[in-house]
Order: structure tokens, then C-alpha cells, then sequence
């Protein structure tokens, strides 16, 4: 075999720099933005699905195998952060760090995928922007599936557009596999890599790399569904919960942003079937069949939502999910001067004025499979970012494109470029999500954080911020309650969760808080009233259940607090103080076992 010589080696060192250089860009970039947000406590003690991310990692990196019940998150990507953590001796930062390694070297996926599909030109113009994408790099560094789900989908492109043989069809398989353990809504880009593999150019054994591919998804995906549904004890696609997103999302008052923000409006949704006496393993058909009657109840409604969400999906504003987008930018000046979806889309409209080759039907259907979610369920930052490698593809095709018509010299073509796309950015700019843009739910979280630290001085000043941010928001002054609470100051606590409640009655864990409060001050009666009010919302709500119990013994009324006990034990048959409190209050009413 001959050996290639010293020029072809040069050559090919030549070749490789420019991907070399999209991996340091992105990864600078990554570095920049984690650097700019690591004073927020946010960013030291994430909250909301990064926390659930970083508990059950956590759990796997001491040797803790169980599984959650039921699994709000698909297994995937904890498995895979454990694995950073443990080889990181648990540092968030070094977890990040690879993290970003992981994500730079998906800009360098798609750059290759976009020089098979489209030119090497386009191909480079696509990495570099999926680089300097604000809201991937974002994602990229935190501890949401998003970006870990990303990698994957891009790598399993990549296979598909280069190695069209059955071997790289289950290679894809597999990739896919494991993105489906992550986030079960990837099961439509193994539907449009099916469909890819049966209808396109290039795939001479069809059916034998359709039939590879289904097995490589089978081979991650079935254990996971398996494991996830022992854990619940009945039939679970991964993950549970999602079904409430689909309620929430075609929610014709919404828009199809989420609009049931902490605490209230989201413990009175969430425990919804649980008042209606909905069984936990009924939940997902139950929220899935109340969406279908409320679309066949008011079709126009649904239609208006539905379009809602398909100018959101064209705009460059990120609504809000779990948290704002727009507030990590305030806090980062990295991240407010990287640009975001919209320069992504406006580089892609340019594509309108050629013909698009056939190479970019796998792109399409790609880019298909990644907004069907935002389109039938929410739409917001975390949802829309599948979608963000595929339009890089279309926006570095249509950089190139532009590029070329300039090189013409043709004043005409250059003109036609550039109208389509300053008229395509202008759009893109056109909707503004408010909410998102008050950030008093964000600085209440970023207290919590600090609070959960030790860090009362800190908290105390997020606290003050979110109370700025917004007077009539009542999450940062329950939070501002908890502080008190976890200061030994109960009677400064009490009104302050009263006065959260009167902004906001449907709080659980402020009634929760609120008896605690009383409890404290020895104010029986009340702390009993308050844990029912709790109840009332969330009949499920363990916390409650258990105190209610215990304040009822406390209050010299155990006969009431055998039955509240046998909840207790009922909703969580591992714990053993309800357990040995219901002994105690059976024994004080003389009732029998």
C-alpha cells in the first residue's frame, strides 16, 4: 500500500485546520459564557430540571442504582453526567468543561455533515455559527439533556449523510437510541432517519440498513423504557410528565408559551388529576385525552395556538421554559453580544432564491423531526434547540451562497441576497415574549440557591432584587418566608407567607411553609389549617400529609391522625417516621393495627 507523501500530508493538515478552529472557537465560547454566569447561584446550585439532572447523577456517582419513580427525566444523560462527576471527583465545573469539549466537537459534526451536503464552504460557515450561537452555548454548559441530546442527533446525521451502508445505519441507530433514553421526543428523527434511509439517494440495501437501524435504536432504547417502567410499576416511554407540556402548550390563553410558572398555578396544574382521583399511572393518557377534548371543543382555539407557535418558532425571542433566557444574558456580556436564532434563520431564507439540491432533503426532514415538539407541545428555549443544527446546515449554505453571488460582482443577485435577508431578520424580530423579560421568578430562584448554600447574605439580596424585579410577584416573598423560617425567626416568617398567599392561594409549599411557621409558635389549630389548605391543592403532597399528621398528635387528637398517617405511609412506604408516628398515634386513640 503506498504511503502518502509529505505533500499529501501537508495537504491534509491544511484541511483539518479549519475544523480545528471551529472546535477552539466553540470551545472559547463555552468557556466565556460559564465563566461570565459562575457568581450566580443559579449557576453553583442549579435549580428546577438541571437539580433533578444533578440529584440523580449524583446518586449513580456514589453507587446508587435506583431508578426514580416515576422518572421525571429520561436516564441518558444522568448516566452520562454521573460519569463526568465521578471521573471529576464531583466538580460542576470540570463537568462543564467537558461538557463544552463534547458540544465543540458537535460544531465540528455539523460542519462536516454541511461540507458532504453542501460544499465545504458551507459546511465551515455552518459550524462556525452553531459556535457562536448564544442559546447552544447556554445550553451547552448547563446540566439540561439539550445539549448532551444534541451531540447525539448531530453525530447520527453525520453517519447518515456520509456511511450510507447497514453498518452505519445502526450506528445511527444506536445514537438515536441513546438520545430517545434521553428525551423520548428524538423517537421522530429515528422516523425521519427511516424515512431518510427508505426514500433517498444513495442507500442501495434499503431495507437490510432500515431493518439495522431500527435494531441499533432497540438495543439502547428497550432496556431504558424496561427500567424506567419497572421503577413505576406500569407501562412508562422513558420518561413521565410529559403529557402535562402537551396540556399546557396548546393552551389557547397561552400562546403555547408555559404560563403555569411556580408556585401556584403549576402545584394546581400538576396535582389536577390527583383531585380528581386519577391514578399516578393514568396521568399521561389522562392530560393527553383532556388535550384532544379541549382541541375538539374549541377548534379555533387550538388553530390560533397552533400558529402562535409557529411564528415563535421563526422568531429570534427565546420564551421562557424553565428559566429565562434573557436573564442569563443580563448577568453575561458574552452571551449579549453572541448572536441567536434569528441571524441562524436569516442566513437560511437566502436559500429561497436557488434551488435547493437533494442533499437537502435529509437536512429537511432533520429539521422536521426537531420542530414537531415546539409545534405540538411548548414552545420555548430548550424545546426549540434540536432544531438549531439543521437551520445552521441551511444558514452555512446560504452564507456560501451569499458569498459567491458577492464574488460575481453582480449588483443585481448581491441586492436579491440581501433583501431577503435583512427582510427575513426584521421578521425574525417581530414578537416579544414580556414574561420573559421580568425577572423576579429568577432572582427568587437564584435566592433559593444561595439559601440551600448557607449563604443567608446572598439570598438576601436575590430576594430584594426579585421583589424589584416585580412587587406583586409572591415567589420571592415566600422564598423571603422560607429564610426567615430557616433563621429560627418564625413570627417574622408567618406574614410574609400570609402575604404570599394573598398573591398567590394556590401555593402548596406556602401553606406547607405557613404551618411550619405556626407549628414553631405552637399555633396547633392553625398550622393544621394550613397543611390542609396544602392538601387541598395537592393531595399527594407527602410533606404535608406526614406534618399534618404529626400536628394533629401534637394537638392531643391522634383518633384524626391515624387516617393522615395512613396516607402518609401510603404515599412513601420507605420512609420509616411516619411509620413509627402512626404506631404512636394508634396506640394514643386506641386504635387497632
Amino acid at each position: 500500500m503506498r504511503r502518502p507523501g509529505a505533500e499529501e500530508e501537508k495537504s491534509r493538515g491544511r484541511g483539518l485546520l479549519p475544523f480545528i478552529g471551529i472546535f477552539s472557537l466553540a470551545l472559547v465560547v463555552r468557556f466565556a459564557v460559564s465563566s461570565s454566569l459562575s457568581s450566580l447561584g443559579l449557576w453553583q446550585n442549579p435549580q428546577f430540571d438541571a437539580h433533578e439532572n444533578l440529584l440523580w447523577a449524583r446518586a449513580l456517582a456514589s453507587g446508587d442504582f435506583t431508578w426514580p419513580s416515576p422518572p421525571t427525566h429520561g436516564p441518558a444523560y444522568p448516566f452520562f453526567l454521573a460519569a463526568l462527576l465521578k471521573l471529576a471527583g464531583g466538580s460542576l465545573d470540570a463537568a462543564r468543561i467537558a461538557q463544552s469539549a463534547l458540544a465543540s466537537l458537535s460544531c465540528v459534526l455539523v460542519a462536516r455533515t454541511g461540507e458532504i451536503l453542501f460544499g465545504r464552504g458551507a459546511g465551515l460557515a455552518a459550524g462556525i455559527l452553531l459556535a457562536l450561537s448564544g442559546p447552544v452555548a447556554l445550553v451547552d454548559v448547563s446540566f439540561w439533556e439539550e445539549g448532551f441530546v444534541g451531540v447525539l442527533l448531530s453525530a447520527a446525521l453525520l453517519v447518515l449523510a456520509a456511511r450510507k451502508t447497514p453498518t452505519g445505519a445502526a450506528l445511527a441507530g444506536v445514537l438515536l437510541g441513546v438520545a430517545c433514553a434521553a428525551r423520548p421526543t428524538a423517537v421522530l428523527f429515528v422516523l425521519a432517519a427511516l424515512a431518510a434511509v427508505l426514500l433517498l439517494e444513495g442507500w442501495a440495501r434499503r431495507v437490510p440498513a432500515a431493518l439495522a437501524l431500527a435494531a441499533g435504536v432497540a438495543l439502547v432504547l428497550v432496556p431504558a423504557v424496561a427500567a424506567s417502567s419497572k421503577a413505576s410499576g406500569h407501562f412508562v416511554f422513558v420518561r413521565a410528565y410529559g403529557a402535562v407540556n402537551l396540556w399546557l402548550g396548546n393552551d389557547p390563553s397561552s400562546g403555547g408559551v408555559q404560563n403555569a410558572r411556580p408556585n401556584g398555578p403549576w402545584d394546581r396544574l400538576a396535582a389536577e388529576p390527583a383531585r380528581a382521583g386519577v391514578a399516578p399511572k393514568d396521568e399521561e393518557a389522562w392530560f393527553t385525552r383532556r388535550t384532544a377534548e379541549r382541541a375538539a371543543a374549541d377548534p379555533g382555539g387550538f388553530a390560533r395556538v397552533v400558529l402562535s407557535k409557529l411564528v415563535w418558532l421563526t422568531q429570534a425571542e427565546e420564551p421562557r421554559d424553565n428559566h429565562s433566557y434573557a436573564f442569563f444574558a443580563a448577568q453575561s456580556g458574552i452571551l449579549r453580544m453572541l448572536p441567536g436564532f434569528g441571524l441562524l434563520i436569516a442566513l437560511a431564507s437566502a436559500l429561497v432564491l436557488v434551488r435547493p439540491p437533494m442533499s437537502a432533503a435529509l437536512v429537511l426532514l432533520w429539521a422536521a423531526a426537531a420542530a414537531l415538539p415546539f409545534l405540538v407541545a411548548l414552545a420555548g428555549l430548550r424545546y426549540r434547540m434540536p432544531l438549531v443544527p439543521p437551520l445552521a446546515l441551511f444558514a452555512g449554505a446560504g452564507a456560501a451562497l451569499l458569498l459567491a453571488r458577492v464574488r460575481t460582482r453582480d449588483p443585481r443577485a448581491i441586492a436579491a441576497g440581501a433583501v431577503v435577508v435583512a427582510l427575513t431578520l426584521v421578521a425574525s424580530h417581530i414578537r416579544r415574549h414580556s414574561p420573559s423579560h421580568v425577572f423576579a421568578e429568577e432572582w427568587a430562584l437564584e435566592g433559593n440557591a444561595w439559601m440551600e448554600l448557607e449563604r443567608p447574605a446572598d439570598a438576601e439580596r436575590a430576594f430584594k432584587n426579585a421583589r424589584e424585579a416585580d412587587p406583586a410577584a409572591a415567589l420571592p416573598v415566600e422564598f423571603l418566608g422560607r429564610l426567615r423560617l430557616a433563621e429560627g425567626n418564625a413570627a417574622a416568617a408567618t406574614p410574609l407567607f400570609e402575604e404570599s398567599l394573598r398573591m398567590d392561594p394556590d401555593s402548596r409549599s406556602a401553606h406547607f411553609f405557613l404551618g411550619q411557621a405556626r407549628e414553631a409558635l405552637g399555633r396547633w389549630t392553625g398550622a393544621i389549617s394550613a397543611y390542609r389548605a396544602a392538601l387541598e391543592i395537592s393531595p399527594a403532597f407527602f410533606p404535608a400529609r406526614f406534618h399534618l399528621g404529626r400536628a394533629l398528635v401534637l394537638a392531643d387528637d391522634p383518633a384524626a391522625a391515624v387516617p393522615e398517617l395512613e396516607r402518609a405511609v401510603a404515599l412513601q412506604p420507605s420512609e420509616q417516621p411516619p411509620r413509627e408516628l402512626l404506631e404512636r398515634a394508634r396506640a394514643l386513640a386506641n386504635v387497632p393495627r
